[in-house]
């Protein structure tokens, strides 16, 4: 790989080296934009997938709770109801 271009234009040898560097630089901005574009890909399909766990997550929170709340009226209720008692032989 040819070394880096200089910042300075003045530094630049001849015509030819400037456009060769000119090449090599549009080179390298083509494929930071093809990264840029891959990463950002990549973090909307990651953002979508921890939404959807997020999300998942909530509705089990809910259900666990909702869960819960029935099991403890249910018991309440069991221990609320009057049961039959045996009468006492004697």
């Amino acid at each position: 790989m040819a070394p880096r271009p200089p910042r300075d234009p003045h530094k630049v040898g001849s015509f030819s080296e400037l456009r060769s560097h000119y090449t090599q630089l549009y080179k390298e901005l083509d494929e930071c934009k093809q990264m840029k574009g891959i990463t950002n890909e990549v973090l909307r399909t990651t953002a979508g997938q921890v939404r959807g766990a997020k999300s998942e997550a909530k509705k089990a929170r809910g259900q666990v709770v909702a869960l819960t709340k029935r099991e403890h009226a249910k018991s309440k209720e069991s221990l609320r109801r009057p049961t039959l008692r045996q009468p006492l032989q004697h």
